[in-house]
């Protein structure tokens, strides 16, 4: 009887260290792309460094594209967030609109916009975007469907911007006048 009970006690105690990771994740999981930008801008070989910081703006760019979207979402239709429907939110959060999850759609933004360039940390980025969706649902904050749907127009988003000749010659421009402007300033 008493190895069951451990037992028991032992599972409570890894579902209760999951839940905390979820609740973790869904309120602080967004600060790994901003850190993961600034150590990306920083710390990169020179041969590469101008090719990785185009990268690095056209995923703002692709952010700032799926940002502008989700504001006219949220301007057009305000879908409630579960815990005004009942459900138990884990986080607090205001009651805005729950469609899009703007957590979600800026991190699978950033992250599919670092596949398409060809970035390393894509793929696992966009892994943590998947989990740190899961956690805003888990967290009674979105719905599974505000997590597909804005993977979806996130998705959609990082293509546009990608497919711009227009916003990919910019953000080259822009990545090769910082990294021209940072070699001036470190002869110095």
């Amino acid at each position: 009887m008493s190895r069951i009970l451990r037992f028991i006690y032992i599972i409570s105690v890894v579902i209760r260290g999951y839940e905390r990771l979820l609740v973790w994740v869904a309120r602080f999981g967004f600060l790994i792309y901003p850190l993961y930008g600034i150590v990306s801008w920083f710390v990169t070989s020179r041969k590469d460094r101008v090719r990785n910081r185009a990268a690095l703006v056209e995923a703002l760019f692709s952010v700032l594209a799926a940002s502008a979207v989700s504001l006219l979402i949220r301007r057009i239709w305000h879908r409630p967030r579960p815990f005004t429907q009942g459900k138990i939110a884990r986080i607090t959060h205001e009651d805005n609109a729950s469609f899009p999850s703007n957590h979600t759609l800026n991190a699978v933004t950033a992250a599919f916009s670092f596949i398409l360039s060809r970035q390393s940390g894509g793929k696992r980025l966009l892994g943590w975007a998947l989990l740190q969706g899961i956690s805003r649902v888990f967290a009674g904050v979105h719905y599974t469907s505000d997590i597909i749907g804005s993977a979806v127009l996130a998705a959609g988003c990082a293509v546009w911007v990608h497919s711009s000749q227009r916003l990919r010659k910019l953000s080259r421009q822009l990545a090769y006048v910082c990294t021209e402007a940072e070699d001036i300033l470190r002869q110095k």
